[in-house]
């Protein structure tokens, strides 16, 4: 099963945007990222509350980097009652928080 965190959070935030946008106002700006580091603690976040929402109970985190030249790339990996789900988190060198995509693979 592959989870994408750009769908998910398209539905979930979907009607937000459409308020923002709708009333013209502007959403808040997102933070630029220039920190491996950084990729890697969002990367964790949002795929342990994909997990907890799904019900597997995430329990052991390990990562490692493996950075292009044009962006951040996190390989992690989640131990969960329901068994190892590999978490795959990219984003651009100076991107922003919100440009972060995710997959969420089970083992």
């Amino acid at each position: 099963m592959i989870m994408s965190k750009h769908l998910a959070s398209s539905i979930r935030y979907g009607a937000i945007f459409l308020l923002y946008f709708g009333a013209g106002l502007q959403p808040a700006t997102a933070n630029e990222v220039t920190s491996s580091a950084v990729v890697e603690k969002l990367c964790k976040e949002q795929s342990e509350e994909m997990l907890t929402d799904m019900g597997v109970a995430p329990t052991a985190w390990r990562a490692q980097s493996n950075n292009s030249k044009d962006q951040f790339s996190i390989e992690g990996r989640w131990t969960t009652r329901a068994g190892v789900y590999i978490v795959e988190c990219e984003l651009p060198y100076k991107g922003n928080e919100e440009s972060i995509e995710l997959k969420l693979i089970k083992e």
